[in-house]
């Protein structure tokens, strides 16, 4: 068409040609428009077929999936698992996918033996009596959760059906807003003419304790003892309390794992060294004691007037301490002869009081020994927190001849302290069992020595192909005039030490395990205190790249 048609009036041939053009172009779009709509419907055919040919697949795939392959009893293990994770409806819900699950669940009495009982719930009884039925003659770990507006009758139903069951028990946990209804539950246990055979572990954990709660516990009203004699449940071994102030309680004498959390310590019951003492001299069996005191934790612990007076804990192995710094004075009045594992973690409460604790701990670590001739027992030591001065430090190390892990958060070491831990040619090495180091925040430290000390202590070679230095597989290394073993370092753990450079690092991993990140058992992972992912990546990007995979094999860093 002449374009000129476009700037111009149009002539009457001309409009002519233009609908005779429209209506053969609108024809076209109507052929094409039937053709589209066939193809569509072609499509949805096919979208059809190929559906129906997925769901045939998925069909056939739930033959062939690992979930229909696993064995009734590994179904169960991990359905049990669920449960002591804290999903105590875990047996309904997977009850509820197939009929194989359902059969697996049923035929397995543990995956029901977790009974947790909500005494505020109206069908607490109902499910209880169906956990109960399908748990048989299973092991039974009993939570008994009772709140500050429970039903009185509710919970005594509760409580009669599991008493029906006590033979059964293995951890009885209660949970209660306030201390009254601990000690009614208690008492209401003791009323009973049962036993409880197989019960090894209780849990108390006490929400607050009002006023009245406290004029009615001054006289152990809260009487475990009593409870869970000795004669009445012969295995239990472990109980753990948390209350907000430290109870009145009797504890059964037999136990062996006492952990104990005090929330704060009002002005009229402070936690004193009296009342610490008092219970540690009816529980002559513990192996390991924890005490604990968090941030809410306002009043100096009181000391025993005594200086004298002391508790002899022949098998305690483990003592960890968690509290303000004056706490640690309670080490002046125990002697634990077997101690291997001693932790001592402080807490920066309100103007951050930092006690000196080195005269208590140097007093418990001499007064711990077995004889003035036996070495000390203590294996491992950790100061989280907590500062010791040089002579001090000294003083530990000079003592510890058993020592195989040293844990220092925050807690600083000198240059020259930790030169004593070189290995000494013709003397006494200290500490020469020592083959763990955890260093984290020890903001003074320079990473020099610390190389000087794994390589005193490691025997080394080096690679003429890549120039790293690795320890010889032997026990021990010996000296060359006084004959001692004296072992290597096998693992140093450096994290947050602002002075250790990366080149130490790297110089601590050619000779031993060397590690810059928390592990996940490490008392702070869950804190996230330790957290140091940019140096890690630093670290990678800076040096590990440029090394072969051979230097890379060898070089023992844990990032």
């Amino acid at each position: 068409m002449d374009i000129s048609v476009y700037r111009r009036q149009p002539t009457e041939h001309e409009i002519a040609a233009a609908q005779s053009e429209i209506s053969t172009h609108e024809q076209e779009v109507a052929n094409l428009q039937v053709s589209i709509r066939y193809l569509q419907l072609q499509i949805l055919q096919l979208s059809a077929k190929q559906a129906e040919h997925q769901r045939h697949i998925s069909r056939h795939k739930g033959v062939l999936t690992l979930a229909r392959r696993i064995p009734a009893e590994v179904l169960a293990k991990i359905f049990e698992d669920c449960v002591r994770s804290g999903w105590s409806r875990a047996p309904i819900v997977v009850a509820h996918v197939c009929s194989q699950w359902r059969a697996a669940a049923q035929s397995y009495p543990r995956v029901w033996s977790r009974i947790y009982a909500d005494a505020s719930n109206g069908e607490v009884i109902g499910r209880t009596k169906f956990w109960l039925k399908m748990a048989r003659k299973a092991p039974l770990h009993i939570t008994v959760v009772v709140p500050r507006a429970a039903h009185p009758y509710l919970l005594a139903e509760v409580i009669n059906l599991l008493l029906g069951h006590a033979d059964q028990w293995s951890t009885f946990t209660l949970e209660t807003d306030i201390a009254v209804q601990a000690r009614t539950i208690s008492a209401r246990l003791l009323e009973v003419d049962v036993n409880f055979p197989s019960l090894q572990h209780i849990n108390l954990i006490v929400g607050e304790c009002i006023d009245g709660d406290l004029d009615q516990m001054d006289d152990d009203s809260i009487s475990i003892a009593d409870t869970f004699s000795s004669e009445r449940a012969p295995l239990l071994s472990s109980l753990r309390v948390a209350c907000s102030i430290l109870p009145m309680i009797s504890y059964p004498s037999h136990i062996h794992h006492l952990d104990l959390s005090v929330k704060e310590s009002i002005a009229f019951r402070p936690l004193s060294a009296d009342s610490l003492l008092s219970l540690f001299e009816t529980l002559p069996d513990l192996t390991s004691l924890t005490l604990s005191l968090p941030l809410e934790y306002d009043h100096p612990f009181v000391d025993d007037p005594d200086p004298l007076r002391y508790v002899e804990l022949e098998q305690l192995e483990t003592l960890i301490l968690y509290g303000p710094t004056d706490l640690n004075r309670i080490l002046f009045h125990i002697r634990a002869p077997s101690i291997t594992n001693l932790h001592l973690r402080s807490l920066e409460d309100k103007g951050y009081r930092q006690a000196p604790i080195g005269p208590s701990l140097i007093h418990f670590l001499r007064s711990s020994m077995p004889s003035f001739f036996n070495s000390h027992p203590l294996k491992v030591l950790e100061l989280h927190d907590i500062d010791l001065t040089p002579h001090f430090f000294n003083l530990c190390l000079t003592i510890l001849d058993n020592l195989e892990e040293l844990r220092l958060h925050e807690s600083s070491i000198s240059e020259d302290t930790l030169r004593m831990l070189n290995r000494r040619v013709g003397r006494p090495t200290y500490c020469p069992k020592l083959q763990r180091l955890v260093l984290r925040w020890c903001g003074h430290l320079p990473g020099h020595p610390l190389v000087d000390l794994v390589r005193s202590r490691n025997v080394v070679e080096t690679s003429s192909s890549t120039g790293v230095e690795t320890s010889l597989n032997i026990p021990g290394g010996f000296t060359d005039d006084f004959e001692e073993e004296v072992l290597p370092i096998e693992e140093v753990a450096v994290i947050n030490c602002c002075f250790v450079e990366e080149k130490d690092v790297l110089d601590l991993a050619k000779m031993t395990t060397c590690r810059v990140i928390v592990r996940d058992t490490d008392y702070c992972y869950t804190n996230d205190c330790c957290g140091n992912l940019r140096y890690r990546q630093r670290l990678r990007f800076r040096h590990m790249m440029d090394l072969s995979a051979e230097q890379r094999y060898r070089l023992r860093l844990i990032l």
